[in-house]
C-alpha cells in the first residue's frame, strides 16, 4: 500500500518504494499487453494467413481501442515483426537442441530439425518466410557474409563437414546456401499443401532428396 507524505514546506511526495512498485507494476501489465497483442495476431494468421490480421480485430480481441494498440506497437508491420521475431527464436532452439553427432551426421540432423520445424509449426515457418516487410539486414550480404543466427549454426556444421572430408571442398557459405535451399524449398511445398501422403511420407522424401544432395556435394 502506499505511503503518502504531505507537508507545508515541499507540498505532497510519494515514497520512494511505493514509486517504483507501481512502475514495475505498469511495465509488467505492459508486458502481458504486448504478449496478449501477439497472441491475438498469431491465432488471426494461423486462422486467415497474413491478410487476415487486423489492428482492429486485435484491438476488439484484447479489450483495447485501435489506437491503443499503437501504445505497444508503432504499426501493423511492427506486430508482424514480433511474431516473425518469436518464431525465429524457436527455429533458433530447435536447431541448437539437434544432436552433437560427427560432422556429416550433424548436418543431416540440423536439417530434419529444420524440417521438423516447418511441419510442426507450420504457421511460425510462414510468417518468417513469407511475411513481407523491410529488413534493416540481408540474409547473406554483398560480401558473402552471413547475417542469419540460423543460417551461421546451418554454415558451422557445412564447415565441419568439409574440414571432416564428409563433404567436397567448396566456399561453406555458397554450399549453405545450396543446401538451406534444397530444405527450404522442400519443406515451403509442404507448408503449402503441395505434397500429398502425409507427414510419414513427405519426410522420407525430404531425407532421399538430402541425401543425394549431399552425396552430390561429396565428391
Amino acid at each position: 500500500m502506499c505511503t503518502v507524505y504531505a507537508t507545508v514546506a515541499y507540498g505532497v511526495y510519494t515514497d520512494h518504494d511505493c514509486t517504483m512498485s507501481s512502475n514495475l507494476s505498469r511495465a509488467s501489465t505492459s508486458l502481458q499487453t504486448r504478449d496478449r497483442i501477439r497472441e491475438v495476431a498469431f491465432h488471426q494468421v494461423d486462422t486467415g494467413g497474413l491478410e487476415a490480421l487486423s489492428v482492429r480485430g486485435i484491438a476488439a480481441e484484447v479489450g483495447l481501442s485501435p489506437m491503443a494498440i499503437y501504445r505497444h506497437f508503432e504499426n501493423r508491420d511492427a506486430i508482424i515483426a514480433a511474431l516473425v521475431a518469436d518464431g525465429v527464436a524457436r527455429l533458433e532452439e530447435r536447431l541448437r537442441q539437434a544432436p552433437d553427432l560427427a560432422p556429416y551426421d550433424r548436418l543431416r540432423a540440423l536439417l530434419e530439425a529444420y524440417a521438423s520445424f516447418g511441419i510442426e509449426e507450420p504457421t511460425s515457418y510462414y510468417v518468417i518466410f513469407f511475411s513481407r516487410r523491410p529488413s534493416d539486414a540481408p540474409f547473406i550480404d554483398e560480401n558473402m557474409s552471413v547475417t542469419a543466427a540460423s543460417f551461421e549454426i546451418l554454415r558451422g556444421a557445412v564447415a565441419d563437414a568439409i574440414s571432416a572430408g564428409a563433404l567436397a571442398r567448396r566456399n561453406s557459405v555458397e554450399v549453405t546456401l545450396t543446401v538451406w535451399a534444397q530444405a527450404h524449398g522442400l519443406v515451403s511445398l509442404y507448408v503449402a499443401g503441395r505434397f500429398g501422403g502425409g507427414e510419414e511420407s513427405f519426410r522420407r522424401l525430404f531425407d532421399n532428396s538430402i541425401a543425394l544432395l549431399l552425396g552430390g556435394l561429396s565428391s
